[in-house]
């Protein structure tokens, strides 16, 4: 994290291929990653035991298509993804959600009668998401005002135009997810945590979210 860091920030890319200190680190660091993923994965593909995790998940994945799973190469990438960057993105939307619910009441009440509908009490299961509509908009609404990744590069595989602009192809772009999720042109009352604007196939007018709004 520490060398992609850097390599990003940095105005001159030096090639992977170049044995600089820095890249030769990085590579020592990601060679030993992969002898303790690859690792896993063979062992769980050779012994067939079932743990109840993401692993399982993954190499239990199919494509709808054809039908096949995912090769070694894609499952490590998979979960390198959740080891390196799932975890504390989780913590952060969670933690923001409990931020908003304390300062939207009526929310809270609200997700807390859900929850009690549908779990009664008992611990939740997978099976109950579908049922947990309000919750899923909490969350949604949570996700906007307060992305956990509020910043995103991409690269630019052609030319483009953008605006008053071309974006040369191979070019590296930020686009600023937090300022887009708040842009009163695509969002009514585009500040205030209003979870219902998610109801699914619903467009709430604007009077609707104002009355809605607690913020």
């Amino acid at each position: 994290m520490q060398w992609l860091t850097r390599n990003v920030r940095s105005p001159v890319r030096i090639p992977l291929s170049v044995p600089t200190p820095a890249n030769r680190k990085f590579l020592r660091a990601k060679a030993s990653l992969d002898r303790y993923l690859y690792a896993m994965i063979a062992e769980r593909r050779q012994t067939g035991k079932q743990q109840g995790d993401l692993l399982d998940m993954l190499l239990a994945a199919r494509d709808e298509d054809t039908g096949q799973g995912m090769t070694d190469e894609q499952v490590r990438n998979e979960v390198v993804t959740i080891y390196a960057a799932g975890h504390e993105t989780t913590a952060v939307a969670l933690t923001w959600a409990w931020v908003a619910l304390n300062q939207n009441p009526d929310v809270l009440r609200k997700l807390q009668t859900e929850v009690d509908t549908v779990l009664g009490g008992r611990a939740p299961v997978i099976a109950d998401l579908a049922r947990l509509l309000y919750t899923l908009q909490v969350f949604e609404e949570t996700m906007r005002l307060y992305p956990p990744v509020p910043l995103s590069v991409r690269r630019a595989y052609a030319s483009a135009p953008l605006g008053d602009y071309i974006v040369p192809k191979d070019e590296f772009v930020a686009i600023a997810i937090h300022n887009i999720h708040r842009h009163p042109a695509f969002w009514e009352r585009a500040e205030a945590f209003v979870p219902e604007r998610f109801t699914p196939d619903t467009t709430l007018s604007k009077h609707e979210i104002n009355r809605s709004s607690h913020t």
